[in-house]
């Protein structure tokens, strides 16, 4: 719904525009475009407020923080499948070898 209010706004104040004389078109141009100007300027102090590079820097360090949490956990993932895959390795060995032990022909 947001993209459409700009939209909206665009299209009234062009039609409003249509039905006025040109001093009022100009008053109303120079009055969108103080009000385009002043919204620039207060979106550009929003921006470079020591507020919002606080929060930025906490974002960083955040996904950071998130970042190698991914990487440990991968780590420790691969790890346990590598013992996991070992401690199989080991055991069917073992079961082979206990199987042969008590199916081997007796002489």
């Amino acid at each position: 719904m947001r993209p459409i209010l700009p939209l909206a706004l665009a299209i009234a104040a062009a039609l409003s525009l249509g039905a006025c004389s040109r001093q009022d078109q100009a008053e109303t141009r120079s009055d969108l475009q103080a009000a385009a100007d002043k919204t620039a300027q207060a979106a550009k102090d929003v921006a470079s407020s020591p507020e919002v590079q606080e929060v930025k820097g906490d974002v960083k360090d955040a996904a950071r923080d998130a970042g190698a949490a991914a990487r440990d956990v991968a780590t420790d993932t691969k790890d346990a499948l590598r013992d996991a895959g070992a401690d199989l390795k080991s055991g069917a060995a073992e079961a082979k070898a206990d199987l042969d032990k008590h199916t081997a022909p007796k002489d």
